[in-house]
């Protein structure tokens, strides 16, 4: 990056900077040295410059240039393959400089100068084999953080993720790979969502973050099959009476996350219990309830995607959707439905454990 700048200047109107690629300040370890000039003004900036666009890359660069100690005159700047507006917003606030290989940057000189420009988009994009974390079945990775804040091995948590993936148990799709799992992993270190301790155990960092991210990420079913079903018991008992005809099944059964909504916020849903199962026919078989056009109380739904059987929670035999899941339908719903997303992401945020 440094000796292709050298070649050809990097223009910041009105700000135009040259990068001397083998010079160096004798006050500190910086990667180059850049002289910048405009129109009536001239400074000089010690680069620290980083290969990669990431939270970690950008956090662990900042922090080095701010225990820099630099001679009268020179001032730090950061380079990057690209900044985003809120790590240039980040730069501002801390007045220190910033540019990309995109055409974004800010260049500030206290009482001197104030060059502010954002809106190019990111050209250098990873080029990774897993596009993204925190979605489909590498989501898991990420999802298991919001079961258990700490792992003390890759190994461990696959296990624990293993463990909470009917759809991998029943043999419907594979188990996720080890070396998945350390793929998806490396991309949350970079986010700054998880740390890698010195004895190698594997640690949450930012719960809200994690949260954020798959909510962003977030894909509701297209469900090609459903089955409405009228049960001939009160809305009372239903749930007691569902788990005593599916507790024998050994296929996956869920509730979904909107009729998993009171066990973890104050909110009753309506009399409909919905369930996924990747064999509606095998369930409506072992329920035994008729199907009905209209006032069904349980409609089954066709999915084979982990996600929406992931860490789900047994209560007296019954299969309720987790805190997580939970969350997410919540926030894909109306106003109300966001309102009570509310009491779940706060008890997500408040427990360690994410029930």
């Amino acid at each position: 990056m440094i000796s292709q700048l050298a070649a050809s200047p990097l223009e910041l109107a009105p700000v135009t900077l040259t990068m001397q690629p083998t010079a160096r300040t004798q006050f500190v370890n910086c990667d180059a040295v850049a002289t910048a000039t405009w129109e009536d003004g001239e400074a000089t900036f010690a680069i620290e410059c980083k290969r990669l666009a990431t939270p970690k890359e950008f956090a662990t660069a900042v922090s080095q240039v701010q225990s820099w100690s630099l001679p009268e005159g020179t001032f730090p700047m950061l380079l990057l393959p690209y900044l985003k507006p809120e790590q240039l917003n980040e730069l501002e606030r801390l007045k220190i400089s910033g540019v990309d290989l995109c055409g974004n940057g800010v260049i500030t000189i206290p009482g001197r100068l104030m060059v502010y420009r954002t809106g190019q988009p990111n050209r250098f994009r990873s080029s990774a084999a897993i596009k993204n974390v925190y979605r489909g079945k590498t989501s898991l990775v990420a999802r298991i953080f919001a079961s258990q804040q700490s792992f003390p091995t890759v190994q461990a948590l696959r296990d624990a993720i293993i463990e909470r993936d009917p759809i991998a148990q029943s043999g419907l799709d594979s188990s996720i790979g080890l070396s998945t799992v350390s793929k998806a992993l490396k991309t949350l270190e970079q986010d700054l969502i998880v740390a890698r301790e010195d004895d190698g155990a594997i640690r949450l960092l930012q719960r809200d973050q994690l949260l954020d991210r798959l909510l962003r990420n977030d894909q509701p079913l297209e469900a090609e099959d459903c089955i409405r079903l009228k049960a001939d018991v009160s809305d009372d008992n239903l749930v007691e009476w569902i788990a005593g005809k599916i507790d024998s099944l050994d296929i996956p059964v869920s509730a979904t996350g909107l009729s998993s909504t009171s066990q973890y916020a104050v909110m009753q849903r309506g009399p409909i219990m919905q369930l996924y199962t990747p064999d509606t026919s095998a369930v409506a078989t072992a329920l035994a309830a008729p199907e009905a056009d209209r006032f069904e109380n349980i409609v089954l739904i066709k999915s084979k995607r982990a996600v929406d059987y992931f860490d789900s929670r047994r209560d007296a035999s019954f299969p309720w959707a987790s805190p997580l899941q939970t969350w997410l339908e919540l926030m894909r719903g109306d106003k109300r439905d966001r309102e009570t997303a509310v009491q779940v992401r706060e008890l997500l945020l408040a427990s360690g454990s994410g029930t």
